[in-house]
């Protein structure tokens, strides 16, 4: 799996926390003193969030910061291995 793949992965995870929240990229945008059009590079993995902007999302949207991430570097360990 490639970085920009995880991005888009981390990317798929915020808006599903956006939505069972109902906030809105703007909202989140403006949380983070951050315009939407920030927020949607970021959410299409262009670039991705950086750990740090992501602990200040969970933060944000009272989820753990697992939710994002959890399981992911273990994906891209196995695809790393399997290139091998």
């Amino acid at each position: 799996m490639t970085t920009s793949e995880l991005d888009r992965r981390v990317g798929s995870r915020v808006r599903q926390a956006l939505a069972a929240r109902a906030i809105s990229q703007a909202v989140l945008g403006a949380s983070l003193h951050r315009s939407q059009g920030w927020i949607s590079r970021r959410l299409r993995g262009d670039p991705g969030f950086t750990l740090a902007e992501l602990s200040s999302i969970a933060m944000v949207l009272d989820v753990e910061l697992d939710f994002f991430t959890g399981r992911l570097a273990d994906v891209s360990v196995r695809a790393g291995e399997e290139a091998s």
